[in-house]
């Protein structure tokens, strides 16, 4: 058997294998005599039937078992001596063979992991949203405080301000119910806009368990075909309707929160702004980091070899049947098709993740692990469980080189300070 090795592409080998007539012939014979040992042909006895007379009447299926071994037998032979290592199992291809004395000539083509050079990750300009806690905000948490201890009523009649559930039908052309578009048990707070501010001030009025359609006019998008305004529609029916009465917002306020470090109203709006405050703080590193990501990956564009694609999303699949059941039906190919880029991207940052990790030299000791287990606010005895757990241990390790990395990164980043974004509510009326 001779090969040759041809680079397609930067992941992607062609091995063009050729196997002579004389190895072909000598493994004829093997798998000849083989069918001679078991070959019941008439006027013979099991296995004594002359061996032209078997190659003749089994012509067909050994000429057929030649091709499956001498293709197998040279694909374990090319695996044991190519100079590369294959990602996946290769893929045969492009077979010739008419008949022994002209020999076997296929190829296998394989896939390789990315060779990935890294050409810039210091110096990349990224953007770092500013942590500003406001007193709007902490006003705003309070009246959500203030609403988890209101005391309530039951109302005849929907008012702004008030609490109404109702379940509700979206309607198509004609007011004809959507199927798959109902929704059941939708609470809000009338003129809040979580539904929607047009829809909602069509509830004041209503009364428990009244049906009634709410409908809303809109122009349409620019770039719709079809300029006629749309018509969005709900068949709604009322099933609670409440009154809240919310608490004064003073010292005797704050002893509803059975919270001992916090004595009065000021020291809880210092609470409420130091939680804002290291949330805000964790999201903005997030949102940093992901950035940095973004910006690396622009800047070391490499392939991502198909097999590895398809692995990480066969992980996904088998989640999702983990999560809802292997007799759930759910498309297979819609959930490929919808996390093919998340998968690209994770498997473009694993390898650029590991390629900057040897090049800088980055590593996280036992010592490091077990100082971050100290550092932990648990108890001696879980501290001991965790120092005896090597899976627990392992994920602390990776954290560890995670946070050690991402620091490295935004010290040799150019990261520019930015005002938050206001948020932006969605509002999806009711789903």
């Amino acid at each position: 058997m001779e090969f040759n090795i041809k680079e397609t592409d930067a992941i992607k080998r062609q091995v063009t294998v050729t196997v002579t007539s004389e190895e072909l012939i000598e493994l004829e014979k093997k798998i000849s005599r083989n069918f001679q040992k078991h070959a019941a042909l008439p006027g013979f006895r099991k296995g004594k039937a002359p061996l032209g007379l078997v190659k003749k009447s089994y012509q067909d299926s050994i000429r057929s078992e030649l091709m499956e071994t001498a293709l197998s037998e040279n694909y374990n032979k090319v695996l044991d001596e190519i100079d590369f290592n294959p990602i996946s199992q290769g893929k045969i291809t492009d077979i010739k063979f008419e008949d022994i004395e002209k020999g076997l000539v296929f190829d296998i083509e394989f896939e390789i992991p990315p060779k990935v050079e890294l050409k810039k990750y210091k110096g990349i300009k990224v953007e770092k949203e500013k942590v500003a806690v406001t007193d709007d905000m902490i006003d705003h948490e309070l009246e959500h405080m203030r609403e988890h201890f209101a005391t309530v009523k039951p109302v005849d009649k929907a008012e702004e301000g008030n609490m109404i559930k109702f379940n509700a039908q979206l309607l198509g052309e004609g007011d004809v119910p959507v199927v798959g578009r109902k929704y059941e048990d939708v609470s809000i707070k009338i003129g809040s806009g979580d539904f929607d501010a047009e829809l909602e001030k069509q509830m004041i009025g209503l009364e428990l368990d009244q049906d009634a359609i709410l409908r809303k006019t809109t122009p349409p998008a620019a770039d719709a075909a079809d300029q006629s305004l749309v018509t969005e529609s709900y068949e709604i029916t009322v099933t609670s309707l409440e009154e809240r009465e919310l608490p004064e917002l003073d010292d005797d306020f704050v002893q509803n929160l059975q919270d001992d470090s916090i004595e009065n109203l000021d020291q809880l709006k210092e609470k409420i702004r130091e939680n804002m405050e290291s949330t805000m703080q964790r999201r903005s590193q997030q949102q940093l980091n992901n950035r940095i990501v973004d910006e690396i990956l622009k800047e070391n564009p490499f392939e991502v070899p198909e097999a590895m694609i398809n692995n990480y999303l066969n992980h996904v699949v088998q989640d999702f049947r983990q999560q809802f059941g292997s007799d759930k039906d759910f498309n297979e190919d819609t959930i490929r098709q919808r996390y093919r880029v998340d998968a690209i991207h994770a498997i473009r940052w694993y390898l650029v993740k590991e390629e900057l990790l040897e090049k800088e030299k980055m590593a996280i000791s036992e010592d490091d692990v077990m100082a971050k287990i100290e550092e932990l606010p648990y108890s001696d005895e879980e501290k001991k469980q965790l120092r005896e757990n090597e899976d627990l241990k392992r994920r602390i390790q990776d954290d560890l080189l995670d946070e050690k990395l991402f620091k490295f990164l935004e010290e040799n980043a150019k990261v520019t300070e930015v005002e938050p974004k206001p948020d932006e509510h969605q509002h999806d009326h009711a789903h």
